[in-house]
């Protein structure tokens, strides 16, 4: 009875997030006698930074209430955003995190920064004979290790102007509770992965500003299922070259010719192995993509710029034994123009 209306989808969030930061070189300063020491504390020790946030959200699909005033508001707990009015959401979510970095300037201008931190979540899911599910996950990452460093070698200085590169170590764990059905037991699952990608840029004393760059980023991660176990790695190769050409006076450009060339290749190969008597072992997945491409880019004039682009893309299937292949090439002539000031 009443006015006809469709019902309601409605949905709600509410985030926190608080964090601080401690300087240990500046508070050793009350108990420090030598400046000298005190200086090179400063310089070496980087603030401990530690925060942490949490976000409540859900969900209600085809809800015929309008929500109730906490709600739209955002305040209260976990309690109102499960149920509004003795109506249960169909998804709730509740997420808390917990972060804590740092670091350490070391000599040769290299400096090191350490990371850690931890997720919990907790997700709510409606079932068609409205009662709910519990899934519960946890994230942990430690160590995350990144080390940089910028070099200027004065042996080579009449050669390379300086050197640029950075290594990352991150591994991480993660947990999952899923329920069982019919009221069995739950299912626990557990995934682990390290990374450790690398990459480093050389800039040259040439004319033309040139410079080369490398990178190589490995992931291997292992997901402990019920009754079986994925391996997958990825790996991803790639390295490029930059660099500006005079051009010939006579074609009256207003810059130099801007070059680049890239490579890239990456793959990912997936297996899954059952844990029970009979051992099997399948792969999931083996495909990548390798690409070349080039950019070379000009002013022809003060509004005027012409680019030249050009890339050949290879992805292939070993799975479903597909391969495809691309080729792309490009020319653009920019103009830019200025209607003048505004009245």
């Amino acid at each position: 009875t009443g006015a006809l209306r469709l019902p309601r989808r409605v949905n709600a969030a509410q985030s926190m997030n608080a964090a601080v930061a401690f300087d240990l070189a500046h508070a050793a300063d009350a108990w420090a006698v030598d400046s000298g020491f005190l200086a090179r504390l400063v310089r070496t020790l980087v603030p401990v930074e530690a925060s942490v946030s949490r976000t409540l959200s859900s969900s209600y699909d085809g809800t015929p209430r309008t929500p109730g005033l906490g709600l739209q508001l955002g305040w209260g707990g976990e309690g109102a955003f499960l149920g509004d009015r003795g109506f249960l959401a169909t998804t709730a979510s509740s997420n808390t995190q917990v972060a804590l970095a740092s670091g350490l300037r070391l000599p040769l201008g290299i400096t090191l920064d350490a990371r850690t931190q931890r997720l919990a979540s907790r997700n709510w899911l409606r079932r068609p004979d409205r009662s709910e599910v519990i899934v519960d996950g946890d994230l942990v990452t430690l160590p995350d290790l990144s080390l940089r460093s910028t070099i200027r070698p004065r042996a080579l200085e009449h050669l390379l102007a300086s050197i640029t590169a950075s290594a990352r170590l991150v591994a991480t764990s993660q947990h999952s509770l899923l329920p069982g059905s019919a009221g069995g037991r739950p299912d626990a699952r557990v995934g682990r992965s390290l990374s450790y990608p690398f990459s480093a840029s050389f800039a040259w004393n040439d004319r033309g500003a040139l410079t080369t760059g490398v990178s190589v980023a490995t992931t291997h991660r292992v997901d402990s299922l019920p009754g079986s176990f994925l391996d997958a790695w990825s790996r991803d190769v790639g390295g490029d070259v930059r660099r500006s050409f005079k051009l010939p006076k006579d074609w009256e450009l207003k810059s130099d010719l801007r070059a680049r060339l890239a490579w890239q290749h990456t793959s990912t190969t997936s297996w899954v192995e059952t844990t029970g008597l009979a051992s099997l072992r399948s792969r999931l997945a083996d495909n990548g993509r390798e690409a070349i491409s080039f950019n070379a880019d000009t002013d022809v004039a003060d509004n005027l710029t012409f680019s030249l682009q050009g890339a050949r893309i290879v992805t292939y299937d070993n799975n479903l034994n597909r391969r495809l292949t691309q080729m792309v090439l490009s020319a653009v002539l920019q103009i830019s123009f200025f209607a003048g000031e505004l009245r």
